[in-house]
């Protein structure tokens, strides 16, 4: 087991460091499209066509690339909100036992 501290606004960070990545990404992925779609104007034949399947499918599997990070970025955003809710819990529970504590005196 790891010995390692994690706090709500490290979880925070994490998942606007994955979202800033997402919209990054499509931003590449936008331009690299529109040049290929330039492209495909003025090639024709046999080789454009190979290059265009051989893009689609490098598409394809970009596109995957964004869903999982958006996956994982949801999964990041349900944990921060899951810790946040613990942690509440756990200072409720540590001022209930205070209570206790101090009435006893």
């Amino acid at each position: 087991m790891t010995n390692q501290a994690h706090s709500s606004s490290d979880l925070k960070k994490s998942g606007e460091v994955v979202e800033q990545t997402c919209r990054d990404i499509t931003a590449v992925r936008t331009q690299l499209t529109s040049e290929v779609q330039t492209l495909m104007t003025g090639w024709k034949g046999d080789a454009a066509r190979a290059y265009l399947q051989s893009y689609k499918k490098f598409d394809e599997e970009f596109a995957q690339v964004l869903v999982k990070l958006d996956e994982f970025h949801g999964k990041l955003v349900d944990t921060n909100i899951q810790y946040d809710r613990n942690e509440a819990e756990q200072v409720e529970a540590a001022n209930a036992v205070a209570a206790i504590i101090n009435s006893a005196k």
